[in-house]
């Protein structure tokens, strides 16, 4: 996920973009597609603790927020996190901290998705 964001933040600026070079874009594709991957796989999963609901929630809201096709969809997602803060929580620290993580890289895709400029495909 830290690695799509990047490379989405790297080829959103201006002065990154060099259309004489390839791959990029087909790179950028396939770490969403691993994204996607990795929350269906964490979601599908049966629990083995209660310390892995939180976890499978998060991977779901994620799952959906990476396939949103609009701004407003991501904010929804976005909101629907803050709002249910109670269901991403746990007692354990380990698990905690990498639902706070996720949880800022939910605030990040939605903050891209919002000040993304629009873009016709080519």
């Amino acid at each position: 996920m830290d690695a799509a964001i990047e490379m989405d933040r790297d080829l959103s600026h201006a002065m990154s973009w060099d259309p004489a070079s390839s791959g990029f874009a087909e790179a950028a594709e396939n770490q969403w597609h691993d994204c996607l991957r990795l929350a269906s796989d964490a979601f599908s999963a049966p629990p083995a603790s209660s310390y892995d609901l939180p976890l499978q929630r998060m991977a779901m809201l994620m799952h959906f927020l990476i396939e949103a096709t609009t701004p407003d969809e991501a904010l929804h997602f976005q909101q629907l996190m803050h709002e249910h803060r109670d269901l991403f929580t746990t007692d354990d620290p380990g698990v905690r901290e990498a639902l706070n993580r996720a949880a800022r890289q939910v605030d990040a895709v939605v903050e891209m998705a919002v000040t993304a400029p629009d873009f016709a495909p080519v």
